[in-house]
């Protein structure tokens, strides 16, 4: 918003984000990395506005989103999936609510 400050003053756009994910993706490529191109993800949804809280920081659907084709990407790019990669720490659902800490008394 226009009372932000910083390079651009703090101007949000539709243009400005496609513009910035662009260079990611350029920047991906040059760099021979994989790169996650969330503004095309997002913005072929109809309801994209509802991704964003503010629009920039993701909401709870956005970061749904973000993971969902986060999760698709490490499947399809790089063959790991969440029921062959190692656990190295307890799931949260598995952390005592009431003595977290009994999983650090553990050997």
């Amino acid at each position: 918003d226009s009372q932000k400050g910083g390079p651009g003053k703090g101007e949000r756009s539709l243009e400005r984000a496609q513009a910035y994910a662009e260079a990611c993706k350029r920047a991906a490529q040059k760099a021979d990395c994989f790169c996650l191109d969330l503004f095309s993800a997002m913005i072929q949804m109809e309801n994209w506005k509802e991704c964003l809280n503010d629009g920039l920081h993701f909401s709870d659907q956005g970061n749904k989103v973000m993971f969902d084709n986060l999760m698709g990407m490490m499947g399809d790019k790089l063959d790991l999936a969440t029921t062959t990669l190692p656990a190295h720490f307890p799931l949260h659902a598995d952390i005592p609510e009431q003595d977290p800490a009994t999983l650090l008394r553990q050997s």
